[in-house]
């Protein structure tokens, strides 16, 4: 009988500890919203201080987390010095700094982080508070293309074909945008077709230069249908064939190309390869290429309307 009582109390103890260690800890703070009162007072692994840095910024606790991210960038991390440029510049936690703000981009170059490594590109290529200069910006550039930027790559090709950084040298810029468009970049695509239609820097290939065009316009580019239709108009590597440019001419103004809505105004001006001559049409298409902004809208538009009065 003692034996039984004495289990008995040993299965109720175990019981009541048991209870004991499961019931939850109140006022216990969550890791993730760490409160920095010293610039001492931070965690040591980097992405686990970026981390707390954004949590505090989401927060509105700005001079927290301007701390936590200049912590965080004097220790290398590449996001979180390119966040210490953006918030000196802006003023965000501290007090604006412009001078500051652009060598902590100077440093995200270095880093390698490619948000703050463009923008200081444009910096230097606009002379954006600071004194042109168009070299640094081309540095700059090819720096963020050794890391696979393919708007960098294209960059880097206009400032060849248009002698800013460098001597004018097409074939340079020949290079920079084929390697823009091996990466997928659309707009470079079309600079490739342009150069193989035109010759420059190569030989006149009207086909590669339709493949470019068209491979552009598969991934939304209205430019590229642009161009294709007047590949069709003008018959170049291909018959000519108003009809197809025409449609490629609407494909392109659905997608927003303003060149493309002059091209179709003037087609239904002339009335030719079977579209049905129409100056009411015509105007109603200039007027919108002229909208947009586009030249050659404005001027068409300005000489029909002289003509139809």
């Amino acid at each position: 009988m003692k034996r039984i009582n004495v289990l008995s109390l040993s299965l109720m103890l175990a019981l009541l500890a048991a209870s004991c260690s499961e019931t939850p800890k109140k006022n216990v703070p969550d890791p993730r919203r760490r409160i920095y009162v010293s610039k001492g007072d931070f965690p040591t692994r980097l992405d686990t201080l970026y981390d707390d840095a954004r949590i505090l910024y989401d927060e509105g606790k700005m001079e927290a987390s301007f701390l936590a991210f200049k912590k965080a960038a004097d220790s290398g991390h590449a996001d979180a010095i390119c966040k210490v440029s953006r918030m000196y510049e802006a003023g965000i936690g501290v007090q604006p700094d412009k001078v500051l703000a652009l060598e902590w981009m100077e440093k995200a170059v270095d880093a390698g982080q490619q948000e703050c490594s463009y923008k200081l590109a444009e910096i230097y290529f606009k002379g954006d508070g600071v004194e042109q200069d168009y070299q640094k910006a081309m540095e700059v550039y090819k720096k963020m293309s050794a890391n696979g930027h393919r708007m960098a790559m294209l960059q880097v090709g206009l400032m060849y074909e248009q002698g800013k950084g460098s001597p004018v040298d097409l074939k340079q810029a020949f290079e920079w945008y084929q390697k823009a468009a091996d990466n997928g970049d659309s707009e470079a695509m079309i600079y490739v077709g342009n150069f193989y239609r035109q010759g420059k820097a190569v030989a006149v290939d009207y086909k590669k230069a339709m493949e470019w065009y068209k491979q552009s316009a598969a991934i939304g580019n209205a430019t590229a249908s642009n161009q294709i239709g007047e590949m069709f108009q003008h018959g170049y590597g291909v018959e000519v064939d108003i009809r197809s440019a025409l449609e490629w001419y609407t494909k392109a103004a659905g997608e927003g190309d303003p060149q493309a809505k002059n091209n179709i105004g003037w087609l239904f001006e002339k009335g030719i390869g079977g579209v049905p001559k129409n100056e009411s049409q015509a105007k109603a298409w200039y007027e919108k290429a002229a909208t947009a902004g586009n030249a050659d809208g404005k001027k068409n538009l300005a000489r029909l309307m002289k003509k139809m009065k």
